[in-house]
């Protein structure tokens, strides 16, 4: 088990996560979900998702997405859309997110 995604409330945060889906450089479009509540999404179309390969892609995390989200480990989720409109999961390393305090915190 890989360690998980750390995201301090309230910071920008940038994560590169691995993937398993050789299609998603030719998909319409990339989400990534992470499920908290309201849950944080970001997309290739909407912003948030860049730097899309064969094994990783780039997840850009806003100060705005964490400021008011609870600490815990949430689980993270990509979705993708062909042209076709079919739609798939994939599954990626880290497989979820620990929100921190804030930024200051050492218990982490």
């Amino acid at each position: 088990m890989s360690q998980p995604i750390e995201l301090f409330q309230g910071t920008d945060r940038d994560i590169i996560v691995k993937h398993n889906d050789s299609t998603l450089p030719s998909a319409d479009e990339i989400e990534a979900v992470i499920d908290t509540s309201p849950q944080i999404v970001k997309s290739l179309t909407g912003g948030g998702i860049s730097g899309v390969s064969a094994t990783q892609l780039t997840i850009s995390v806003e100060d705005t997405d964490t400021v008011s989200k609870m600490p815990g480990e949430y689980t993270i989720e990509l979705r993708s859309t062909d042209s076709n409109g079919k739609k798939t999961w994939g599954e990626i390393r880290p497989g979820y997110v620990v929100i921190i305090d804030s930024k200051f915190s050492n218990t982490a």
